[in-house]
């Protein structure tokens, strides 16, 4: 099991995201963007039950990893933050233009708002042990933190792309 991680498999993940993309935003289905967040929980949940070689990362690598991962999905409250301080701010005709034109694309106000709450629940801190006093191996509680924000990253990313797609897919 532990080979995917290690050898390019994970070009399939992205291969795969990227196809859902297009299929959604073309098509106007949901179904592709659902395939793609179980398919990233899959991965998530495989590599850190199973397959994430705890024996060969330090503790420091993986809090390394963790803080990348939160400081990357909390780049989506600024841009969240210019986008609905824009729409609070234009005149009422063109927030009727944009809400329609999320309308017409098929994206829902709670779709648009997912990565805005995603984000939210992924920069909560929740306190637990790294490790063992005396061992350089993760904890299961730290595990499932990595899960928890890792899944969270990859789902906000890929409902905003979805959403930005489906969107510019109706302008076009």
């Amino acid at each position: 099991m532990r080979a995917i991680y290690y050898l390019p498999y994970n070009v399939v993940v992205y291969a795969t995201a990227a196809v859902a993309l297009v299929i959604g935003a073309c098509t106007g289905s949901l179904l592709p963007l659902f395939i793609q967040c179980f398919m990233f929980f899959l991965w998530d949940m495989s590599f850190v039950l199973g397959a994430w070689p705890l024996d060969e990362e330090p503790v420091n690598v993986a809090v390394t990893r963790s803080i990348t991962i939160r400081t990357l999905t909390s780049y989506f409250f600024p841009l969240y933050g210019i986008l609905f301080g824009l729409l609070f701010v234009i005149e009422h005709a063109k927030q009727t233009a944009f809400l329609n034109l999320c309308s017409r694309a098929g994206v829902p106000m709670p779709l648009l708002l997912m990565p805005f709450a995603l984000s939210s629940v992924n920069l909560l801190f929740i306190p637990v042990a790294v490790s063992r006093k005396g061992k350089d191996h993760v904890s299961p509680a730290f595990r499932g933190m990595l899960f928890v924000v890792t899944l969270c990253q990859q789902c906000s990313v890929i409902v905003f792309a979805h959403c930005v797609l489906r969107i510019a897919y109706t302008l076009s």
